[in-house]
């Protein structure tokens, strides 16, 4: 029993280190030559720290994760793979916010 709630509390605190590190990555400078980076690498934080949260079962905060990937979407790529994308990241949110909520 302590070896999971040990494994739970790893990945807790290493989904909220992405989660800061993520924020961190939208105050950076932003290159002339590739303005969209600093988006994709909070994308990918965000996604990094709503898998960590799905694992440690905080289903509230693996949502928050993946709605932030889906807001941030449209600034990385072209609009109509981002459309696709931020779907995913969506579904994914909804996915977390009902196993919180329950089934309806």
């Amino acid at each position: 029993m302590a070896d999971e709630l040990s494994r739970i509390r790893k990945y807790e605190k290493l989904g909220n280190h992405h989660m800061k590190a993520a924020h961190r990555a939208l105050k950076q400078f932003q290159l002339a030559n590739s303005p969209n980076l600093k988006f994709r690498d909070a994308v990918t934080l965000w996604s990094q720290a709503g898998d960590c949260f799905l694992v440690a079962g905080e289903f509230e905060d693996a949502a928050r994760a993946f709605r932030y990937c889906g807001e941030y979407c449209y600034h990385t790529i072209s609009r109509e793979r981002a459309t696709v994308e931020a779907a995913l990241y969506y579904l994914r949110s909804a996915e977390a916010t009902r196993r919180v909520d329950g089934p309806a």
